[in-house]
């Protein structure tokens, strides 16, 4: 398994980040997520510091790639939070380097998760990358692994 990336090694902001992000890359093509919340805009900012680094990476490497994002604590984000990820998928996608497709995992146990489940899928179609929500990881992976297998028929 290759070395981590986090939110936390991202320290030049003016106020503290709620939450954390960990990135580790399990499998060739695959990036998974620890997302422990609630969040706010400076973690998104940190979120996206830590992305724009690691997925140029991710693009010359595989060409393509599935995340799975998994929630533990909170999946709660504040309004001017989901504005930056939302900035930032968009971007992300118009430049080419983000995942084909996103898997949540929303363990039952995860605070606001009918609240922040449909912020999310929202967040991802507006930038028109496949996203699922599931409670179980296994489902999850096994659903990113098919859009995998599929690319580029699942292509839009």
């Amino acid at each position: 398994m290759t070395k981590p990336y986090s939110t936390d090694s991202i320290v030049d902001l003016h106020f503290r980040q709620h939450g954390i992000v960990d990135l580790e890359i399990p499998a060739e093509r695959i990036v998974v997520y620890h997302a422990r919340g609630p969040f706010n805009k400076e973690l998104a900012q940190a979120l996206a510091q830590v992305e724009r680094q690691v997925c140029p990476t991710f693009k010359s490497k595989w060409g393509y790639w599935a995340d799975l994002c998994i929630f533990s604590q909170s999946c709660l984000v504040l309004e001017e939070a989901i504005e930056s990820y939302q900035d930032d998928l968009k971007s992300f996608k118009d430049e080419g380097i983000s995942p084909i497709a996103s898997a949540f995992i929303y363990p039952p146990d995860v605070e606001g998760r009918g609240v922040a489940e449909n912020i999310y899928q929202r967040l991802y179609q507006f930038a028109d990358i496949s996203y699922a929500g599931f409670s179980d990881f296994n489902e999850g992976l096994a659903w990113v692994k098919d859009e995998l297998a599929n690319w580029p028929k699942t292509q839009r």
